[in-house]
């Protein structure tokens, strides 16, 4: 089913997609964008915001979306438990502000879910790009392995929301709470299916990033390689990319 689009009638389950975020307006148009480009039809998008520039003006006219602004900072984990609570449909997706995803991310990553098969699905990080310079990387598998909980990047999680609850939240922490939930989630019994990325997700690293190192040797130089432009991130979307990067600084 990988790159077609999906018959409304198996998508009947609603996906609650996540996004906490923070003074990140720039990139907001191009998360929001994607979202409405899904092709898996039943979906919301909530957003907790406690940043200092209020985006609610930027979500109006944006159908499906659910924006509820916190009167102070708080962690992204935090933010990711309430949303999570607020949630109204029966699966998760992390949703970040600021990465990219393809039109068919709910439907590939939400169908293991659906047949039963998995309870947690996650990706491996094919792409990262790195703002404002344009350029694309990609992660060795053993140092893949080494950087990420379960072999899948922690930001492309999806899960029922069942498992969500007292033993299997997001801590009270700004970086690594989604490795240290699917953490949880394992220990708990819970199946995780890895998926190949196949252009599905770029990982988007600029100054702000909660997660902060140097693409291209973090950990081990070697595990990194310099990558082409996948063809679904046009040219055109790669310039939109490094311009919220550069007007977000």
């Amino acid at each position: 089913m990988f790159g077609g689009s999906t018959p409304e009638h198996i998508c009947t389950e609603l996906v609650s997609c996540i996004m906490p975020t923070r003074n990140r307006r720039t990139f907001i148009p191009l998360a929001t964008r994607a979202f409405l480009a899904q092709d898996y039809p039943n979906k919301e998008l909530i957003v907790i915001d406690d940043g200092t520039d209020p985006v609610a003006d930027l979500f109006a006219s944006v159908p499906g979306t659910r924006y509820f602004r916190l009167p102070g900072a708080v962690t992204i984990g935090e933010k990711r438990n309430l949303a999570c609570e607020l949630a109204r449909g029966t699966l998760i997706a992390q949703w970040d502000d600021d990465d990219w995803f393809a039109t068919n991310r709910l439907s590939y990553q939400t169908e293991p879910l659906r047949a039963g098969n998995a309870d947690i699905t996650g990706l491996v990080t094919d792409r990262v790009l790195v703002l404002p310079e344009g350029t694309f990387w990609t992660i060795r598998p053993a140092l893949h392995a080494h950087m990420f909980v379960g072999d899948v990047h922690g930001g492309t999680l999806v899960f029922r929301k069942s498992l969500f609850g007292k033993h299997v939240r997001y801590p009270t922490i700004s970086a690594g709470e989604d490795a240290a939930l699917l953490r949880a989630a394992l220990d708990h019994g819970h199946r995780l299916r890895r998926l190949p990325n196949c252009g599905t997700f770029v990982y988007v690293r600029h100054s702000a990033n909660a997660w902060r190192f140097d693409t291209g040797s973090y950990i081990a130089p070697n595990g990194w390689q310099r990558a082409e432009r996948p063809d679904a991130f046009t040219h055109e979307l790669l310039e939109h990319y490094r311009l919220a990067a550069t007007s977000n600084a």
